[in-house]
């Protein structure tokens, strides 16, 4: 996942439960946020309770 938002995501973390994957860390843009969510649903075959709680600043 680190590798598909090109190293552009920091603090890294996931968060996963029987129904829910949580997305932490800190990008400087929205598109490398995006990425790693679209990373996380090519890996889990489109998960539907994800939540992405990275913050852009």
């Amino acid at each position: 996942m680190e590798r598909r938002a090109c190293g552009r995501i920091r603090d890294l973390h996931v968060v996963c439960s029987d129904d829910l994957i949580i997305l932490q860390g800190r990008s400087r843009t929205y598109h490398a946020k995006q990425l790693a969510q679209e990373a996380v649903f090519d890996l889990t075959g489109g998960h539907p309770a994800l939540a992405n709680q990275i913050i852009v600043c």
